[in-house]
C-alpha cells in the first residue's frame, strides 16, 4: 500500500476511535471543607434571619427534611422570645441579624424545611419532639407523619400531661379505638365510633386511670346513640346508666354534672341532682352550686329555684361594671329563667373559690346564705367586687372602638 493510502487510513480510523488518545487532565482532590460538607449535607451554617427564606427556596427538595432532622439531632431549639399577636403570646420570628447559633432562627428552619408532603420520621426525631416544647413545631410535624406515629406522638404529649387534641384530628376511628385501648390516649376517645366500639368507651368510664375530662368525652359519645329517651327507656340508655352509677357524686363538678344529667334523662333518676342540700354548712352550699354551675339538664330551672327565695336573688353590682341587661342599676333581682342569672351560673363553672368567695372574669363574686326559717340555708345574694388588675389585663387587649 502506497504513502498515501496509509496516511488515509490512519485519518479514517482517527476520526473513528482515536489512534492515540490523550489522558485527560487529572482532578484536583476536594478541600477538606468541602469534603465535610458534602458528608454533614447542605451547608447551613451562614444562614441569617434576613437569608433564611431565600436558603430554604434555593436547597433541594431531597435535602430539606435530612437537614431538619439533623438540626433536632443537634438541639438548641428552644425560643423564649414571645411577641402578642391578638391578645395571644406567640413565639416570635426569627431577627434579620440572628445567626445559626441562635435558637428562634434554628426552629423556623426547621418548620420552614418540613414543607407539607407527608412521610413519616425517624424515630430519635419523633421522640425528641415532645422534649422540645415548641407545640407550633410539633404540630407541623403532625400534619405530615403517619397516623401511626401521629398517635405515638399524642402518646409521649399525654405522658409529659400536655394535650394531644389537635394532633389526632384525622386518625380513623379503628386506629382510635386501638389506641383508646392499648396506649389509653384520652385525646383519641373523640374519634372513637361508638356504634362499633362501645366496649371501649365503657372501659374509659370505668377506668379510675382515666382523667374526668376523658370520662366526659366517653359519656359524651355513648349519648349520642342511646335511642331518645322521651321514647321510652332502652337497653342501651339503661347499660350506660348503671355505668354512672359508681360516678354519683364526683369530686370533680363538671363530671358530677354530666352524670346527673345523663341518669335523670335515661332512667329518671333523681338523686344525683344539684338540688339544694337542704343544710346549714356553707361548704356543702358551694359544693352543690359548684355542680349546678355546670349542670345542663333542660330542668335546670326548676334546680336553681331550691337555692333562692321565692323573690328570687339580689345581685349587686360595681358602678361601671358592664352587664348583660345594659341596665346601669347596682342592684337587680332575678328569678329562675332570666339570663342574666344564668350567665352569672355559667361564670360560676370552674371558678376558683376561696370559701364563698369566687373569681370569676373580671371580678370577684361573693355568694351571700342567708338561713330560712327551718335554718336551712338559701342564696339570698350576689354580690360581684370589681377586680382592677383583671380589668387593666382585658382592657390591654380590647381593641380602642374609634380605631380604624
Amino acid at each position: 500500500m502506497g504513502t498515501h493510502a496509509s496516511l488515509g487510513v490512519c485519518a479514517a480510523v482517527v476520526a473513528l476511535v482515536g489512534c492515540a488518545p490523550q489522558p485527560s487532565p487529572p482532578r484536583s482532590a476536594p478541600s477538606n471543607v468541602q469534603a465535610r460538607a458534602t458528608a454533614a449535607g447542605p451547608d447551613h451554617t451562614a444562614v441569617t434571619g434576613a437569608t433564611l427564606h431565600d436558603f430554604i427556596e434555593r436547597l433541594p427538595a431531597p435535602d430539606r427534611r435530612p437537614l431538619a432532622y439533623r438540626l433536632i439531632r443537634e438541639g438548641n431549639l428552644v425560643c423564649t422570645r414571645r411577641t402578642e399577636v391578638m391578645c395571644t403570646a406567640m413565639i416570635a420570628e426569627p431577627e434579620d441579624s440572628e445567626t445559626m447559633s441562635d435558637p428562634c432562627l434554628r426552629r423556623a428552619m426547621v418548620i420552614g424545611l418540613l414543607g407539607a408532603e407527608p412521610g413519616a420520621v425517624p424515630d430519635d426525631v419523633l421522640r425528641a419532639l415532645p422534649t422540645i416544647g415548641d407545640d407550633e413545631m410539633t404540630q407541623a410535624f403532625a400534619n405530615v407523619i403517619p397516623p401511626t406515629q401521629r398517635l405515638e406522638l399524642a402518646a409521649m404529649l399525654e405522658a409529659l400531661g400536655k394535650d394531644a387534641t389537635s394532633i389526632v384530628m384525622s386518625v380513623s376511628a379503628e386506629e382510635a379505638a386501638d389506641a383508646v385501648s392499648r396506649r389509653h390516649l384520652e385525646a383519641a376517645i373523640d374519634h372513637v365510633d361508638a356504634r362499633r366500639a362501645p366496649d371501649v368507651l365503657f372501659a374509659v368510664i370505668g377506668d379510675e386511670t382515666y382523667s374526668p375530662r376523658a370520662k366526659i368525652d366517653a359519656i359524651f359519645a355513648l349519648r349520642q346513640v342511646v335511642p331518645d329517651p322521651m321514647a321510652g327507656r332502652s337497653a342501651a340508655g339503661e347499660r350506660l346508666a348503671a355505668a354512672l352509677v359508681p360516678l354519683i357524686d364526683h369530686d370533680d363538678c363538671r363530671l358530677a354534672a354530666r352524670v346527673a344529667e345523663a341518669r335523670w334523662e335515661l332512667v329518671d333518676d333523681h338523686r344525683a341532682l344539684p338540688v339544694n342540700p337542704r343544710t346549714r354548712d356553707r361548704a356543702r352550699m358551694m359544693r352543690a352550686l359548684c355542680v349546678l354551675a355546670d349542670y345542663q339538664g333542660y330542668n335546670v330551672d326548676e334546680i336553681v329555684a331550691t337555692y333562692l327565695p321565692a323573690k328570687g336573688v339580689e345581685v349587686v353590682y360595681p358602678r361601671g361594671l358592664e352587664r348583660s341587661d345594659s341596665s346601669a342599676s347596682t342592684r337587680a333581682r332575678y328569678v329562675p329563667g332570666d339570663f342574666e342569672l344564668r350567665r352569672i351560673l355559667e361564670l360560676l363553672a370552674g371558678a376558683k373559690c376561696m370559701d364563698t368567695s369566687c373569681d370569676v372574669e373580671i371580678a370577684r363574686v361573693d355568694l351571700v346564705f342567708e338561713p330560712r326559717p327551718n335554718r336551712e340555708l338559701q342564696l339570698t345574694r350576689i354580690v360581684y367586687r370589681r377586680d382592677a388588675a383583671a380589668e387593666a389585663r382585658i382592657d390591654e387587649c380590647t381593641p380602642d372602638a374609634g380605631s380604624d
